[in-house]
């Protein structure tokens, strides 16, 4: 991350590559049902209002501003968040890079702040595998925010290196 953007970068092995799933053309239109990459923010840390935006291996994006307890419809799918991404499909693995606009998220974090954060993977190249696997495991689903992970931001001092690498 830096004073203008957040920056993500997810590599989803695949041994079934030619299997991958990606019918979804249209923006704001879903996209769960592909193989894809969703992501949650939640910069207050209270899951009252979080950012949900869900990207497709083909780079199709779905974004809404969520808020879990209103009566009907939670989903603002009005809001923008002026994402920018790039998906590559090679031969073993699909990979998503993405810059995400702070100021879209109502905030920008602080050095040393720590937002609630997930991301979570869509996978349905093997018919009766379990298609969804999470960073921050969500036995209820991925629209969980108590059980978004907790994502500390770096210092000035480490020059908007990694905040953290993991496999999953």
């Amino acid at each position: 991350w830096d004073d203008t953007w957040f920056y993500i970068r997810a590599r989803c092995d695949e041994p079934l590559v030619s299997a991958i799933k990606a019918t979804t053309r249209d923006r704001d239109v879903g996209g769960f049902g592909d193989d894809s990459i969703e992501l949650f923010f939640d910069p207050t840390g209270l899951g009252t209002t979080y950012y949900r935006l869900c990207i497709t291996s083909r780079g199709v994006v779905y974004d809404a501003r969520e808020t879990p307890r209103a009566i009907g419809a939670t989903a603002n799918i009005n809001w923008n968040s002026g994402i920018k991404v790039r998906t590559v499909v090679g031969k073993r693995a699909w990979e998503l890079r993405a810059a995400l606009p702070l100021d879209r998220l109502g905030q920008k974090p602080r050095p040393g702040s720590t937002w609630r954060f997930n991301l979570c993977r869509n996978r349905f190249t093997q018919p009766g595998r379990p298609p969804h696997s999470a960073w921050s495991p969500s036995p209820a689903g991925f629209r969980d925010p108590t059980r978004f992970g907790l994502v500390p931001f770096n210092t000035s001092a480490d020059h908007g290196n990694l905040i953290w690498q993991c496999d999953f």
